[in-house]
């Protein structure tokens, strides 16, 4: 029995586009923190790396493995290597960064596929640094609208680094923080922008226990109607513990938030987070990524848009 030519292409027309749609509706958004981003093992630098340099294979295929529509960074001190670093690995990418990095000059920056956003503004906002001087003091925040080419809808991302350490002091700016991306969600949300990522590492110090600073984020996160999409991921980073018995601990220090009409997918870990599955591990067996990268490891989200 022979199918009429028309009825084929028709099945085909009802089938096949339907996953391409979706696919293209969907994007991936991913944050890491690349540990003082400073100068690369080979390369002659005028600025003197504090963990040493950084292994130019280990992160290629870090960043290989992060690649994501919208990325953001941290920890970045040598700007315009980074700068070059993405441009030649992400040729369809724009990276925008942070001109001020706190004392350390730790700079954060967010890069995102020209192909499916368009860049509809950019800002350096200080009032998260708690602070008005460009390299003093803690690091800004930086927020991005992006216009999705596709479905023309508006997506505000913010990339932080919040305050590190343990301890009611620290625990107290980083509510003073919390405080101020409250306000930089509402004026968002004010302009008619439905969709807010908040996404970096926010130090949020013994994540998974019952402490106050575990109990001041989740309040952040309630009192700002925000999901944290990547609360079923195990941890993101590692760091020495405090149990001494030649293991290095992981943690969850970094997240990606979200407050919108946008559907969540799914959620992953690269690196050493996942490649020992976050479990405690001694650090000559955690790899290149951790020794020769970064404590921290990608988160990336996938989301889509509602229909």
């Amino acid at each position: 029995m022979k199918l009429n030519v028309v009825k084929v292409l028709f099945l085909a027309a009802a089938i096949i586009p339907l996953g391409l749609v979706r696919a293209s509706d969907s994007f991936k958004i991913s944050t890491y923190n690349v540990r003082n981003f400073s100068a690369i093992e080979g390369i002659p630098s005028d600025i003197r790396p504090i963990d040493g340099a950084t292994n130019p294979t280990a992160l290629n295929q870090v960043l290989s493995d992060i690649n994501s529509d919208i990325m953001a960074f941290q920890e970045i001190i040598n700007g315009p290597l980074f700068e070059s670093i993405i441009k030649e690995k992400f040729t369809k990418h724009q990276l925008i960064m942070s001109e001020c990095g706190g004392t350390a000059d730790q700079k954060v920056a967010i890069a995102f596929n020209q192909s499916k956003f368009e860049l509809i503004n950019s800002v350096e906002d200080w009032r998260v640094s708690l602070s008005t001087r460009c390299n003093y003091g803690l690091r800004p925040a930086l927020v991005v609208i992006l216009k999705n080419k596709k479905s023309k809808k508006q997506l505000a991302v913010i990339a932080v680094h919040l305050k590190a350490g343990s301890g009611q002091r620290n625990r107290n700016t980083r509510r003073e923080q919390h405080e101020v991306l409250s306000v930089v969600i509402k004026e968002l949300n004010e302009k008619s922008i439905k969709d807010v990522i908040i996404l970096g590492d926010f130090n949020t110090t013994s994540y998974f226990e019952q402490t106050p600073g575990a109990a001041q984020f989740e309040d952040f996160l309630k009192d700002n109607d925000l999901r944290n999409t990547s609360s079923s991921i195990s941890c993101t980073s590692y760091w020495q513990g405090d149990q001494h018995d030649g293991n290095m601990a992981p943690s969850h220090l970094d997240h990606i938030l979200h407050n919108g009409n946008l559907k969540f997918v799914n959620a992953r870990v690269g690196a050493h987070c996942s490649r020992v599955s976050c479990q405690p591990t001694p650090e000559a067996d955690l790899g290149d990524s951790f020794i020769g990268v970064s404590d921290h490891c990608p988160v990336q989200v996938e989301f889509k848009y509602a229909r």
